[in-house]
């Protein structure tokens, strides 16, 4: 059966060959990926600590509802100053590691502007 492939992947192949886009598109992905793991850890961290999402959004004088969507599944896209609130509100800070090979594999492309593979079944 062929596989179906929509204008959209199509569009975004070429694209991605333009490594200006390409940096700008790889470079988000890893933002994304990065900011994203960061929030799980310091959920991780809030609920081995015990702490509530509405006790936390009190020390933050943030609406709990705001801390529930902040924490809970669908899109986010926290500021490094509300991630260092979190950290700190929660006793710990952010500090910088090396990045670890599958963050390398997505950021060469980045950092290179060079075009990745796209071929995404739809």
């Amino acid at each position: 059966m062929a596989e179906f492939r929509s204008k959209f992947w199509d569009h975004l192949e070429e694209d991605l060959k333009d490594p200006e886009f390409a940096r700008g598109f790889y470079s988000f992905g890893v933002q994304i990926k990065l900011i994203d793991k960061l929030m799980n850890q310091l959920d991780e961290k809030r609920v081995e600590i015990g702490v509530s999402k509405s006790e936390l959004a009190r020390a933050l004088g943030v609406q709990p509802s705001n801390m529930r969507r902040l924490l809970g599944k669908g899109p986010k896209n926290p500021t490094l100053s509300t991630l260092v609130d979190i950290a700190f509100a929660l006793g710990f800070k952010i500090t910088l590691e090396p990045l670890q090979v599958e963050d390398t594999e997505t950021l060469m492309p980045a950092r290179e502007g060079s075009q990745k593979d796209t071929a995404h079944q739809q």
